[in-house]
């Protein structure tokens, strides 16, 4: 089915060929019309004649006097045909008045008499009609009303002459195949239309399957027409560069990311070696803060390629000792933290490492943004998601959906790189999974959930 969408490019084509179409037909009628009057008016065609031409010039004369007698007002075509010697004409009307000129031919004369009696009729015709008829009767209306009007049907015509009767004849033509153009081309059109630009479908399937995830998908031609062939070209060159664009950018990520290790290294080796002091927590501190941004690093390379070792664990126990291990961290800003499950036990084929560390900087967020009070809640349900809800003030809505955008920072505080929850959808992305902000069950705080792939559940306990 056709889209009739105004800005739909078959739409337009459609319209555009029926409109062409029309156009066609109306100049080739017009080039008829004006050969044909042409080729009328110099006698090849019809012999050159026209009754009804004659008839016209005759009831355009006619009139009345006062007293209502029929009578001719000689206008300046009829003139110019009275120039003619042979040129003879009757009039009669209604009530039987009558207006003769000129020699009527002998072989018609006695249809003079018999006029009353005829409505139409070409007289003096051979039975082949391979001749124009000597006279003609007609109807026709002047300004002394309905007369009948017998004359030569042996006129000349002007070119004007010829171009004002073969108008009738060409117009109705016009119209004729512009309904039939109308009627025909709307059902036959946006089939050949669609038909040609089924290739352009086939580029928009290829467009819709490209995604971050799936880098070197490319729009193919194939039956695409070739004028859009180098609008696919500078497409697919301008998907090059992105591509390679990204590669440089993560090699250079992965690559700054293992030269600082070895920095990072010597200064923790180094601050080990200093006496304690104030200034000494807070160089560890700040070097903490280096140390997790280069493994965020090395593993956000590491989870794009989806390089994950899967085993079969409790999220449950998993959950357990994260919390055990960040408690205390939460205590000491402030907040109670508490772990809740559905179930006893929930198995699952993950790679714990970085479950533990998607779960730990999800709660590391709420330590950070929460407000230093309130209740963080770790949640597994019977399901295999893992919630963390906290009772701070929550997150912005126009900060909804770039929180998992990397280097996004709720606050600009100096604190983390704005990797944290970027890391953590890509731990769960690369077990077929997502992380996702929720609304929150409260007036107020955050609420995360972390959900697998139907790939990373088991099912049962164990044994």
């Amino acid at each position: 089915m056709i889209s009739l969408k105004p800005r739909s490019l078959r739409w337009r084509l459609t319209l555009r060929i029926i409109a062409a179409q029309i156009g066609i037909i109306t100049v080739l009628a017009a080039i008829q019309l004006i050969a044909e009057a042409y080729l009328w008016s110099n006698g090849n065609l019809y012999d050159g004649n026209n009754g009804w031409t004659a008839v016209n010039t005759v009831a355009d004369s006619v009139t009345r006097s006062p007293d209502g007698v029929l009578t001719i007002d000689e206008s300046a075509k009829l003139r110019e045909r009275l120039q003619d010697p042979e040129f003879w004409y009757v009039v009669r009307d209604a009530s039987g008045q009558q207006i003769m000129h000129g020699q009527v031919p002998g072989n018609v004369a006695s249809a003079v008499e018999a006029l009353d009696a005829i409505a139409y009729a070409d007289l003096g015709q051979t039975i082949d009609k391979s001749q124009t008829p000597i006279a003609t009767v007609q109807w026709a209306t002047s300004r002394a009303g309905v007369i009948k009007v017998m004359t030569t049907a042996r006129s000349p015509v002007t070119f004007t002459e010829a171009l004002s009767l073969a108008s009738a004849k060409s117009l109705v033509l016009v119209v004729f195949l512009s309904l039939i153009t109308l009627v025909i081309l709307p059902i036959i059109t946006p089939w050949v239309v669609k038909r040609t630009l089924a290739g352009m479908d086939k580029v928009a399937a290829d467009a819709k399957a490209i995604n971050f995830k799936q880098r070197g998908i490319r729009l193919h031609a194939g039956s695409a027409p070739l004028e859009i062939q180098p609008f696919i070209d500078a497409v697919n060159a301008a998907f090059n560069r992105l591509d390679e664009g990204y590669k440089a950018r993560q090699r250079f990520l992965a690559d700054a990311a293992h030269e600082l290790r070895t920095p990072i290294a010597i200064l923790q080796t180094r601050l080990s070696n200093l006496p304690p002091s104030a200034h000494k927590g807070l160089l560890q501190a700040d070097l903490a803060r280096l140390t997790n941004l280069a493994s965020q690093l090395l593993d956000l390379q590491r989870y794009e390629q989806g390089a994950v070792v899967l085993e079969r664990i409790d999220l449950v126990e998993l959950a357990r000792t994260v919390v055990a291990d960040i408690a205390p961290l939460a205590v000491a800003a402030g907040y109670d933290i508490a772990l809740e499950h559905e179930t006893a036990h929930c198995w699952v084929n993950v790679e714990a490492a970085s479950i533990e560390r998607a779960l730990g900087n999800l709660i590391q967020n709420a330590i950070t943004y929460a407000g230093q009070s309130g209740l963080i809640t770790v949640l597994v349900g019977s399901n295999g998601n893992i919630d963390v809800i906290d009772e701070g003030p929550g997150i912005a809505e126009a900060d909804c959906e770039k929180i998992f955008e990397p280097f996004y920072r709720l606050k600009n505080d100096g604190r983390g790189a704005g990797l944290g929850l970027e890391l953590v959808q890509k731990i769960m992305m690369a077990h077929g999974g997502r992380a996702q902000l929720l609304p929150a069950t409260t007036s107020a705080g955050a609420h995360f959930r972390l959900s697998f792939g139907s790939s990373s559940r088991v099912a049962g306990t164990p044994a």
